[in-house]
């Protein structure tokens, strides 16, 4: 079998334990017995799209608290941090994964407006009509069908179009509980700046805090920088860089407990534990220690 590699994956043998279905070295889908796989609160570097085919589980996706029940879909970004929890004993998953640097994850992206991805980062569970599960059942039946037959030829186009599908689906129909107004079917240059904004920041959150920093990685002034931050996604880019560092701070102090703070502080880049408490004590109103309490 094909051998991909998602250097982020925890629980690698539970995963190497699954069957799946590897499609041109870019995708993995395979079927989901429970939550075990995504045991405990992890932020991965590839992409995840679910389907819910029974039971409930409640979730949490970037500290926004959510349920996932039979019949939802589930779009998680590249870098989120969930936690899932309360998970039902008949939970049953089809999942499929795709690695953020591969050409399919970025057509995707290409595709796919930035205020859709904004909205997805927030809220990734999507909860079909009643009047539709039926079309959204068929379509992910397919989605699995290709994936597991490897002599229908070009599977890798034929799960894009799926993929593109149900964004679609999302942006143009009522098909879901809520339909994105207003947003752009091209993408905009602020948009992919934006994107390129927030990739950086994924990757160097741990060595600088900075505006200056990545406005000069992006080669564009930091004035600019704020114009698009606040164009696409209604904040500041000090504002966006700070979230996601708590956010990760977060996810560490509750899912590293074998770390002291001054470790986690030295992990997210902080020069001394009292600078790391501060930042921490603004944004959540308590201490690092206190919401290790909780």
């Amino acid at each position: 079998m094909e051998s991909i590699n998602f250097p982020s994956l925890i629980y690698r043998d539970k995963f190497n334990n699954i069957p799946k279905n590897i499609v041109d070295g870019q995708v993995i889908t395979f079927n989901l017995q429970k939550i075990e796989l995504f045991d405990g609160s992890f932020s991965p570097n590839y992409g995840i799209l679910t389907f819910c085919k029974k039971g409930r589980a409640k979730a949490m996706f970037n500290n926004q608290e959510t349920e996932v029940s039979a019949g939802d879909i589930c779009i998680i970004a590249p870098y989120s941090i969930m936690t899932f929890d309360e998970v039902s004993d008949n939970h049953e998953l089809f999942v499929v994964l795709f690695e953020e640097n591969s050409m399919f994850t970025k057509h995707l992206k290409n595709l796919i407006p930035t205020k859709i991805q904004m909205e997805l980062l927030h809220r990734p569970v999507l909860k079909p009509k009643a009047f539709a599960s039926h079309v959204v059942e068929q379509s992910i039946s397919l989605l699995e069908e290709i994936s597991q037959n490897s002599l229908i030829p070009n599977r890798l186009v034929l799960l894009e179009n799926i993929l593109m599908m149900f964004f679609k689906m999302i942006y143009k129909s009522s098909m879901f509980e809520f339909k994105l107004q207003d947003a752009i079917i091209l993408k905009s240059r602020s948009e992919y700046i934006f994107e390129a904004f927030a990739h950086e920041v994924a990757q160097h959150y741990a060595i600088s805090r900075k505006v200056n920093y990545y406005a000069d990685l992006l080669c564009i002034t930091p004035n600019y920088l704020l114009k698009v931050c606040n164009q696409v996604a209604h904040t500041s880019p000090q504002n966006y860089i700070n979230n996601y560092v708590f956010m990760q701070a977060q996810h560490l102090l509750l899912n590293k407990k074998e770390k002291s703070l001054q470790e986690i502080a030295d992990e997210l880049g902080f020069s001394t534990q009292a600078f790391f408490t501060n930042f921490f004590k603004r944004a959540a109103g308590i201490s690092p220690s206190e919401y290790r309490l909780q």
